[in-house]
């Protein structure tokens, strides 16, 4: 089974172990990758070249979200990106290519959004 690399930013550590979590064990060879801040981010992507998809949160403790989604299109990463997200949250993301997966969504429901996410990028490679 080959592996698929997935960029998890996420500024709540509970959070991004609990998302991390849930994709190392689903089986399906997703190797999570986290970041908890832009910089973070950046360099992740610098050094996991083949990341099929990242996942940013609606909003960072301390930073915009769609500021690091600008810095890892602007750094070359032109993969999916699924943002997590309360409704109200959407509106920040006028004009940028993203999926939303509603906040409280089970776990199941992220393994399904990713899935349909990662598996034209790997159909691609």
């Amino acid at each position: 089974m080959a592996l698929t690399e997935i960029l998890i930013v996420e500024s709540n550590p509970d959070t991004l172990e609990e998302i991390a979590d849930v994709l190392a064990n689903a089986g399906q060879g997703y190797v999570p990758l986290s970041a908890e801040n832009k910089a973070e981010a950046l360099e992740q992507v610098a050094d996991y070249p083949k990341i099929m998809l990242v996942i940013l949160p609606g909003k960072l403790s301390k930073e915009s979200s769609p500021d690091v989604y600008d810095a890892l299109r602007k750094r070359g990463y032109i993969g999916p990106v699924l943002v997590r997200s309360y409704s109200g949250d959407r509106p920040s993301w006028s004009g940028k290519k993203v999926e939303f997966v509603d906040i409280q969504s089970s776990p199941e429901h992220l393994l399904d959004r990713v899935y349909c996410a990662v598996v034209p990028c790997i159909l691609r490679s």
